[in-house]
């Protein structure tokens, strides 16, 4: 049996529907004079595009501008990172405490001696208007490392893309977490296992194969864990996680209708 012809699907607004071609435009012109009343003119859409190009072009001149704006307050704060990297150096696995603390960062139970090790974290911010920058750990004298330096150099790109420059890991012998990890991972997933965050190391982070489908740890310590380091070091373990005292407390504010200020200074009801 012959089937009747069908009419064209159509939209929750019962409009016949269009298909729309990679740019976004539709590729029936007559369904769009229909839905519109007309296509607009070659002229209109040039100038149309014109507009939107200029526009792209004040956005670029913004950010380039902010970046500027940034890279002066940041030579401005190095006093005060300087004087505070002095400080947390002498106190205990200050370190340790604060990634442990941050859920974004993933650590092996084998990263923790080694992390206990770590005495001073620089960032190098901004380094060009893309927001390229460059992080290193300093240690203190171990068992594990032979070099007391970590440093990997992010320079982005156009369109996102990243070159990393990293200083490779010396390790004492036998002493190598990162190997020791990556092979007990990958017999995990010749058993079918898939690998969660803690089957990783945060120090592979500092090598040519740093995986992709964890936190960037780069990322992570730039814009959140180096601004405000004492915040993460300052957390209590709770049996059900990690727990914030002040943000404990302004939740009970909240819930009885009283006004807080968060550590931003913005005032909250």
């Amino acid at each position: 049996m012959k089937r009747a012809a069908e009419g064209p699907e159509e939209d929750v607004n019962g409009h016949p529907a269009k298909r729309v071609a990679r740019d976004g435009v539709a590729e029936e012109e007559d369904e769009v004079k229909e839905d519109f009343g007309g296509f607009p003119s070659e002229e209109t859409m040039n100038e149309l595009e014109n507009i939107q190009k200029e526009l792209f072009k004040l956005d670029d001149e913004c950010a380039k501008e902010q970046m500027e704006v940034q890279k002066k307050y940041d030579k401005q704060k190095k006093p005060a990172f300087d004087k505070r990297n002095e400080i947390i150096a002498a106190i205990p696995q200050f370190w340790l405490q604060a990634f442990k603390n941050h859920k974004g960062i993933y650590i092996h139970q084998e990263d923790e001696e080694l992390l206990g090790h770590l005495k001073t974290i620089e960032v190098d911010d901004n380094l060009d208007h893309m927001g390229s920058y460059k992080l290193t750990f300093h240690f203190e004298p171990n068992d594990f490392l032979e070099s007391l330096t970590m440093s990997k150099k992010t320079t982005i790109l156009d369109g996102n893309d990243e070159v990393c420059e990293i200083s490779p890991i010396v390790w004492q012998e036998n002493m190598d977490i990162v190997s020791r990890i990556r092979e007990r991972r990958k017999q995990q997933q010749e058993k079918g296992e898939s690998p969660v965050d803690s089957d990783y190391s945060l120090f592979e982070w500092f090598t040519q194969e740093a995986p992709d489908d964890i936190p960037d740890l780069g990322e992570v310590i730039r814009r959140e864990l180096w601004h405000d380091p004492l915040q993460y070091y300052l957390e209590e373990c709770d049996e059900g996680g990690l727990i914030d005292e002040e943000e404990g407390e302004e939740e009970e504010d909240e819930a009885e209708g009283e006004e807080y200020t968060p550590m931003d200074g913005s005032l909250v009801r």
